[in-house]
């Protein structure tokens, strides 16, 4: 995305933090489904073959019998025929057309009981709300690409200190290196090896001047969006501290740049600084800007999309205001974060004059000597940023009630990308809208003790069920049968207001042992796109930066799991699909 000049970047202070592990002996006991829920399978099922009160244990030679029958004329699989959806750059989050905030009753994972509580304010900042700045300083991403990078740890950064007291924004840094590195190299470590054949790098044909392949540093020219840091974090993979080899050391310097930077960031997976456990998003529209206030003032900033041409500026980078039309010729180009808002800041202040007065506060990566003191005024009617969507991050520190031992995860990455400069040239892949339920079956590696799921919505105002199942049963290969199967060893009820990746406790955690299978199924309410991750080897054409260096093409490799399962068009059979996983995550503590 947009770079600018060198200007001059800070040193700012470490917060080193120890992983602390969630071990604990705890047992869990099977949860009460809901009768409603029991009863909402589709066209064949237990309670229409076997009848309601005979329970899968309690199955009789004629039970089976009728079970065969079944399976032989009315419950066959057949595959559901859904469109695949390419979507262009990013995430596609879709809208409700009502007011979010009115379906909200203050207990979902996206939006804490005592935010509805807070009076919001005509004008707002974080990094001078009341005693405490919940703002690091400004830095400076020079010649990189890196913006995306700059604007997700800020914002991560800002919820840390939202909600931890004890943490001063001069003792938190958090590494924009590490970040875009694993973004666009092969890595080991996840936990059981499951993603570690997803990855995406640069490879070279040897024809061109390939020098920057020595230093393996093609990475730093990489613009982006926010799905990139999506998938990296809540991978696991960081974020950390920004020291030693996880600093830049150059950022100026069309060679240095590439040449001054070799050094090979820590390990992917070690000792992250924090567990980011929820990427909370929502479209930029004057409808939700309540909303978006609100997630600033919980979680310290969000980040969010603008076009920094030249031409929608005002004084020395103060105030955008872009007035053109979203569209091909006017697109988004650079990431910055949101750290607060005026309503008051007067229109006249722009480059071409808004219809109303307001501003939100934005966070830049050029360094203190733009705008005021690297901060500027970004119009509410900006095109750019109502035509896209916003996101907040939550994160968790080790030892806090939600972190983790174990993240078990098949889908590494969102986007699929053949082009390092041109955002629009990479893609996402889903299913259009559909409410097929989906899931995917995880081997357990040790005594451990199942205690949240997370996954993706494309859609705000959303109403999901989650399912888990203990080993279950299944009389197919390639198919999981309904008529198999147990009940679900624990089950919620979630309501999200945003779209994307949120994490749901389990009120009743589930004891698990090395050799178990848990499957875990996802149930939309409503209808809504299906994301996932295209299983492919693919190879993209060569990429030169703005100085026409040879960066190498973008190699994918991303391996489809077998683990990833979706309802049958009778809701009969789960079937395994072959060439695709989608993202759910099950997160577990080690039992003693």
């Amino acid at each position: 995305m947009k770079k600018k000049k060198y200007i001059g970047l800070s040193i700012l202070g470490a917060v080193s933090l120890l992983a602390v592990s969630c071990s604990f002996s705890e047992k869990s006991e099977t949860t009460e489904i809901p009768s409603e829920v029991e009863a909402s399978k589709d066209d064949v099922s237990k309670s229409e073959v076997l009848g309601d009160k005979k329970s899968d244990k309690e199955v009789t030679q004629d039970d089976k019998e009728t079970v065969e029958s079944a399976e032989t004329t009315a419950a066959e699989p057949k595959a559901r025929n859904l469109k695949e959806l390419v979507l262009e750059e990013a995430i596609v989050v879709d809208d409700t057309d009502k007011d979010i905030l009115d379906s909200a009753s203050g207990y979902e994972v996206d939006y804490p009981v005592n935010s509805a509580d807070k009076e919001i304010p005509s004008a707002y900042v974080s990094d001078t709300s009341g005693e405490k700045d919940f703002v690091t300083p400004v830095k400076n991403q020079g010649y990189t690409n890196l913006c995306w990078s700059y604007s997700t740890i800020s914002a991560v950064e800002s919820d840390i200190l939202t909600h931890h007291t004890d943490i001063d924004q001069s003792n938190l840094n958090l590494s924009e290196k590490h970040t875009a590195y694993y973004n666009m190299h092969k890595t080991s470590g996840s936990y059981l090896g499951n993603i570690d054949e997803d990855y995406r790098e640069f490879v070279f044909d040897g024809e061109d001047d390939e020098w920057i392949k020595d230093y393996d540093t093609s990475y730093v020219s990489v613009g982006g969006v926010t799905d990139y840091c999506l998938s990296v974090l809540t991978a696991w993979k960081g974020p950390v501290t920004d020291e030693d080899s996880n600093s830049f050391h150059v950022i100026k310097g069309q060679t240095d740049l590439y040449s001054k930077n070799g050094d090979v960031p820590s390990d992917a997976y070690t000792e992250p600084v924090c567990h980011v456990q929820g990427v909370f998003e929502v479209p930029a529209t004057e409808k939700n800007r309540d909303l978006i206030k609100r997630l600033i003032m919980e979680h310290g900033s969000v980040t969010c999309s603008v076009c920094a041409a030249d031409e929608y500026w005002t004084g020395h980078k103060t105030s955008l205001y872009d007035y053109k039309k979203y569209g091909p010729d006017n697109v988004a180009d650079h990431e910055v974060v949101i750290v607060g808002w005026d309503d008051d800041y007067d229109a006249s202040n722009f480059i071409t004059r808004p219809k109303e007065n307001g501003a939100f506060i934005c966070k830049n990566s050029w360094g203190t000597k733009q705008g005021q003191g690297g901060y500027f005024y970004l119009s509410y009617e900006d095109s750019i940023l109502t035509s896209n969507i916003v996101a907040a991050y939550e994160s968790v520190l080790p030892g806090e009630e939600g972190w983790y031992d174990n993240n078990y995860q098949h889908a590494g990455f969102i986007t699929h990308m053949t082009d390092a400069i041109v955002d629009q040239k990479n893609v996402v892949y889903a299913y259009e809208d559909n409410d097929a339920e989906y899931g995917v079956m995880f081997d357990m590696g040790g005594r451990e003790s199942l205690k949240a799921v997370g996954f993706f919505s494309m859609a705000t105002d959303m109403d999901y069920g989650v399912f888990v199942y203990k080993n279950p049963d299944s009389a197919e290969e390639d198919a999981i049968n309904l008529l198999y199967m147990e009940q679900p060893v624990s089950y919620e009820d979630c309501h999200f207001i945003t779209g994307g990746y949120h994490t749901v406790t389990l009120s009743s955690p589930v004891e698990v042992n090395e050799g178990d299978r848990i499957f875990v199924v996802i149930r939309p309410k409503e209808k809504a796109k299906l994301l996932y991750e295209k299983a492919m080897d693919s190879t993209a054409d060569v990429n030169y930066d703005d100085w026409k260096h040879d960066l190498g093409a973008i190699h994918t490799h991303n391996e489809a799991s077998g683990k990833s399962y979706l309802l049958d068009e009778y809701g009969s059979f789960y079937l395994k699909q072959t060439d695709k996983d989608f993202f759910i995550k099950a997160y577990t503590c080690n039992l003693e």
